[in-house]
């Protein structure tokens, strides 16, 4: 064996093992060296970069808590009665005309009152005014339209004032009540005198808002009328009189509105019959009580319509109203027949689609 080859060998061995092991130990080392950890961002950076990454999330959140905040203001606001404005001193200036007597308007009236207004009564003769006084109520006062020389005074008053205007008399608005006779009737059974009766009354309560027109205007008033909506929508059979009536008012208000100018504002109930209208609490028969719920509902509104900067010319107020009377539009008549039928015979009209 040559010595200096085998020493060369050696050498080499030993070369190529040193460069193993300190490859090895580079290796080794660099794996154990962790990475830095990133800087540590504060609560309000992490927010800010949350909100940037979620936008859109964030904000349909934000409205549907929005939307539903302002629909439990609007249907809680009414837990504190509001009150019409007053004059300095307290005294009541705001003026509110009923265009008839019967037993939803003595309601409105009540509650007219409570709120702050003064309510006028139209009525026909001295019987009727003396029904109003049984009220006992110094702001709800009658005014019988057959006497002119009244009439005349009552319109005069609101011209000929004098000294500032917050202790003037505000005519804000005319509350137009129907009446009628809701009984369940075929159109053969109905006599003259009942329908000269029931257009009677509907004819007068016109006669008196047409003579007030000069003076709704000049004090910028509304006009709110109240109608039976559904019955108006549906035209059920054997109910011809109410479903004229309900018509004719709407067709009333319509017109009036675009020929005088005026705002008027329809109110079309649902489940609160003001025909045969009953708040005694014990239903007679064909007289069925309102929810307390929902006469509620139809005050509030007159109120807000007497009130309001802006209000839509139609309102619905019960349950189910306004898909019932669009609904009507795209039923065969056949359908809504059986329906009424069905809603009679069982005793459930007034009390689950009219009343």
């Amino acid at each position: 064996m040559n010595p200096e080859r085998w020493a060369a060998d050696l050498f080499g061995n030993v070369k190529d093992f040193s460069l193993h092991v300190l490859d090895f130990l580079h290796e080794k080392g660099a794996s154990s060296n962790t990475p830095a950890a990133p800087p540590v961002q504060s609560v309000g950076n992490r927010l800010v970069s949350l909100i940037n990454r979620n936008r859109a999330t964030i904000g349909l959140g934000s409205a549907a808590i929005s939307l539903a905040g302002l629909s439990y203001y609007k249907r809680y606001d009414y837990v504190k009665k509001r009150r019409a404005p007053r004059a300095p001193n307290h005294q009541k200036t705001q003026v509110v005309v009923l265009s008839a007597w019967n037993s939803l308007a003595s309601i409105v009236a009540h509650d007219l009152d409570r709120r702050g207004f003064i309510v006028v009564v139209l009525v026909r003769n001295a019987s009727e005014a003396a029904t109003v006084s049984l009220q006992q109520r110094p702001y709800i006062q009658s005014l019988i339209v057959t006497q002119n020389e009244a009439v005349e005074r009552f319109l005069s008053s609101f011209s000929n004032q004098k000294g500032p205007t917050e202790y003037a008399l505000r005519l804000r608005g005319l509350v137009l009540v129907p009446t009628g006779d809701s009984l369940y009737t075929p159109i053969e059974d109905i006599s003259k005198d009942s329908w000269f009766h029931a257009f009677q009354q509907l004819g007068e309560s016109f006669a008196n808002v047409s003579r007030l027109i000069p003076v709704l205007k000049d004090q910028k008033s509304r006009i709110i009328g109240l109608s039976h909506g559904i019955l108006s929508a549906y035209e059920p059979p054997n109910y011809a009189i109410p479903s004229i009536l309900s018509s004719s008012i709407e067709t009333f208000l319509h017109i009036l509105k675009r020929e005088s100018g005026l705002r008027v504002v329809c109110i079309k109930l649902g489940n609160l019959s003001f025909l045969n209208y009953d708040h005694s609490g014990s239903p007679a028969a064909g007289k069925y009580p309102p929810t307390v719920c929902t006469e509620r509902k139809v005050l509030n509104k007159i109120f807000d319509c007497l009130l309001d900067f802006w209000s839509t010319p139609n309102r619905h107020v019960g349950s189910r109203t306004f898909f019932l009377i669009h609904l009507s539009r795209f039923l065969p008549t056949c359908v809504l027949d059986v329906m009424f039928s069905f809603f009679h015979k069982t005793k459930h009209l007034s009390r689950a689609l009219v009343k």
